[in-house]
């Protein structure tokens, strides 16, 4: 008996290899297809498609992400929730298209999440964060989208940093992504090269002598922040003063003049979305279309702020539904609170991978830049764009519950 065991041996590595091999290549294709992001009806991607084919093979990867539990958990609770908002809102019209567009977008998303997940498990970060970018790139050049900074910065990003990251490099990977956004910041990209900063001073930060030590959560917490700031003022003086060329600077300037500072009147739609929650804090509901009442809203909320929207109001944020320039406000729009939550357990998703690997100094530059990047985009990103970003840097980010047998 013991010689047959033997004997077999050496075809059951075999076999198990061929299919560990299998696995991770049947992974890889599927992050390289949630990158294209290809959108068939309905904002229905792809991904989604796949996603549900594959279920039984990734779903026993998930469970030992806590994160991508609660994710999962509350997308059907959004989804029922903006039906009964709809059904509540008697005085509202309900667009059934628009309903079905924004459940396939917000589904679409969690799959990408879902499929990162998966290939985390079969491939090195570095590879799961290198395909993605090149799906990005394809899907960009396939759909004749080649504007750098809304389509091909960020694919392209994650293709370099998927080249030079490596497990203990820092220093080329913190070059890499500052050039991206030295690059981006002359090509009208302000925020991109925020990010790029961020993730290319922490990174720098960890090489730092002594970086083996535990850091407490909290002081990562307060440096972090520090940076933010400290690279905001920092960007903030380089534009006014026509470091990036003088139309930014002059764009820099007015807007900075008419709101105050350089995010409200850059993202003036959150003094439209105050206005929205203040007269409706339950939500709209899944599929409502917008009316003049929140046009009305939404210019009040601009006057506070001094903002003239022009013809935007009403051509782009309130011409068929609601365009807030905010995930999460989107997400409150068709979901209420529940969307909100989801939101929230993203934001909390996020901070607890960032910061828990910067305590231990093994964060990846990669990781840092989708970290920030989604942090923007749920306060600041237009959903129907930013989504699929923000799920894929959830996927990136997430940290596994240990085993029983790791920690102990």
């Amino acid at each position: 008996m013991s010689g047959n065991l033997v004997a077999t041996q050496p075809g059951a590595v075999g076999s198990s290899q061929q299919w560990n091999r299998a696995t991770a290549l049947l992974a890889g294709s599927a992050i390289l297809v949630a990158g294209f992001d290809l959108r068939i009806r309905f904002s229905v991607s792809a991904a989604l498609i796949l996603a549900v084919a594959l279920s039984p093979v990734w779903i026993s990867e998930i469970r030992r992400y806590w994160g991508a539990r609660l994710i999962l958990s509350l997308v059907p609770i959004c989804l029922i929730w903006g039906l009964v908002l709809s059904a509540l809102a008697t005085d509202r019209a309900f667009d059934p298209d628009l309903a079905l567009k924004v459940t396939g977008l917000v589904l679409s998303g969690i799959a990408v999440l879902m499929l990162i997940l998966w290939g985390r498990a079969h491939l090195p970060n570095h590879v799961v964060v290198g395909l993605f970018g090149v799906g990005g790139v394809l899907g960009a050049f396939a759909q004749g989208h080649t504007n750098w900074k809304f389509d091909l910065a960020l694919p392209v990003t994650f293709v370099v940093l998927g080249l030079v990251e490596r497990p203990g490099r820092r220093y080329g990977p913190a070059a890499a992504v500052l050039a991206i956004g030295v690059f981006s910041a002359f090509n009208e990209g302000r925020s991109l090269f925020g990010f790029c900063a961020v993730a290319a001073l922490l990174t720098l930060w960890q090489a730092r002598p002594g970086a083996a030590q535990r850091v407490r959560v909290w002081k990562m917490l307060l440096a972090i922040a520090a940076v933010s700031v400290g690279i905001y003022l920092g960007a903030s003086q380089l534009l006014s003063q026509g470091a990036f060329g003088t139309e930014l600077q002059t764009r820099t300037n007015q807007q900075t003049e008419v709101t105050g500072n350089l995010i409200l009147g850059g993202r003036p739609e959150w003094a439209a979305t105050v206005g929205l929650v203040s007269n409706r804090p339950q939500g709209y509901g899944l599929g409502i279309t917008s009316d003049w009442r929140d046009l009305v809203e939404a210019r009040e909320g601009f006057a506070a702020i001094r903002f003239e929207p022009g013809g935007y109001a009403s051509h782009y944020m309130f011409a068929e539904g609601f365009a807030l320039h905010s995930v999460i406000a989107d997400l409150w729009i068709s979901f209420g609170f529940a969307g909100v939550a989801l939101a929230m357990a993203m934001v909390v998703v996020i901070l607890n991978g960032v910061l828990k690997r910067l305590a231990i100094s093994e964060a990846p530059t990669s990781v840092l830049f989708a970290a920030s990047l989604a942090l923007w985009y749920l306060l600041f990103g237009p959903i129907f764009t930013d989504w699929t970003n923000v799920c894929a840097a959830v996927g990136l980010v997430a940290i596994q519950i240990p085993r029983r047998s790791e920690s102990t």
